[in-house]
């Protein structure tokens, strides 16, 4: 019966730990985007070198390379040589991230050539899709942003979309020309929703 009630506890803490097959998990969204870069190609290792601090210019934690940062991927695209981050809060040119798959935060500096853009102003005017594995009730196109409001059309996951506006977790999105409403952009944990189909700048 031990080896059994063990076994048993085993299989149960696999499926926690590890995702179904083809799953995967959704990006944190934070408050923005954050686009890092070199300040030309040939200067990439710049990018290897970024200094994160436990608050901002205060207590200097490590040098780490950008590729370690947690990836927005499958949410936004990234160009070669170059990596999106969440923001999760800024002060002045101050940007708190997380750094890595555990969620420990710090702080980096924003340099000139990065672009960094709050969610309000980056989701408007794009193509997405929603990514896959949502619930069902994620997926359909709401007459107003609430959960609340009567539901419409259901979205599958390779259907485009174009974003018109941002309303706190809510886009509105218009599809075929015939199709417009409200879907989550981001859920109740603040994980992205949408896999955003335009190349990011």
């Amino acid at each position: 019966m031990a080896v059994f009630r063990f076994s048993l506890f085993l299989i149960l803490l696999l499926v926690a730990v590890f995702p179904a097959q083809g799953a995967s998990i959704r990006p944190m969204a934070g408050i923005g985007i954050l686009f890092l870069r070199p300040f030309v190609p040939e200067r990439a290792d710049e990018l290897k070198v970024i200094p994160l601090y436990a608050e901002p210019g205060i207590v200097r934690l490590a040098e780490l390379d950008a590729a370690r940062f947690p990836s927005l991927d499958p949410a936004v695209t990234q160009h070669p040589g170059q990596r999106a981050v969440a923001v999760l809060e800024k002060r002045r040119e101050w940007l708190r991230i997380a750094y890595d798959d555990a969620g420990r935060e710090g702080w980096i500096r924003l340099r000139r050539f990065w672009d960094y853009l709050p969610w309000m102003d980056f989701l408007p005017g794009r193509s997405a899709r929603l990514l896959p594995g949502l619930r069902e009730t994620l997926t359909r196109l709401r007459r107003e942003p609430s959960n609340d409001s009567a539901s419409s059309v259901r979205f599958a996951p390779d259907r485009v979309f174009r974003i018109v506006s941002i309303r706190d977790d809510w886009a509105r999105v218009t599809a075929d020309g015939a199709v417009d409403g409200w879907l989550r952009w981001r859920d109740a944990d603040g994980r992205l929703m949408f896999a955003l189909e335009a190349p990011v700048p």
